[in-house]
């Protein structure tokens, strides 16, 4: 067993995790909770991120905990409930294990920008907390310093 097939650490929203190449998520009416969500979801990259309270961050992954035949999700961030169209979102059946690139363009909004927390323009989020973590070079593995979970990055799925 290699590190990184080890189990991930307890992450904010307890449930089951899994491998990120699941089956397509079923929109039709279901319902779940934080710690038993029917599906995980993320606002694609070439989405305009909604202006959402609490906001949705780019690159994290939110719990879904209800679908309905009106193809609208909704999601948990921060603990209350956001009910958006289905398809701002990349939806898995079970949380994703890699974690997220996050590039963005000059021009892209960085609701971050002046503070400390700006981390530029390209940045890693962390699939067990939800963490950013500045990216320099373009590493394979990535150790988490908000929760140490250690994992591969996801260069593949990056925008």
């Amino acid at each position: 067993m290699t590190e990184l097939d080890a189990p991930l650490p307890a992450p904010r929203f307890p449930s089951q995790l899994a491998p990120a190449d699941e089956p397509a998520v079923d929109l039709r009416a279901a319902s779940g909770t934080m710690e038993h969500p029917v599906a995980w979801a993320r606002l694609w990259a070439i989405a305009n991120p909604p202006r959402t309270r609490p906001m949705l961050r780019t690159g994290a992954w939110y719990p879904v905990v209800a679908t309905d035949p009106t193809a609208e999700v909704v999601v948990s961030v921060r603990h209350r409930e956001v009910r958006l169209p289905a398809r701002l979102f990349e939806m898995r059946k079970d949380r994703p294990r890699r974690f997220t690139v996050v590039c963005r363009s000059k021009h892209e909004r960085n609701p971050a920008r002046g503070t400390r927390r700006d981390l530029g323009h390209k940045y890693a989020v962390c699939p067990a907390s939800g963490h950013r973590i500045p990216l320099r070079g373009m590493p394979t593995v990535l150790e988490c310093p908000g929760c140490a979970y250690r994992g591969e990055i996801a260069w593949h799925e990056t925008g």
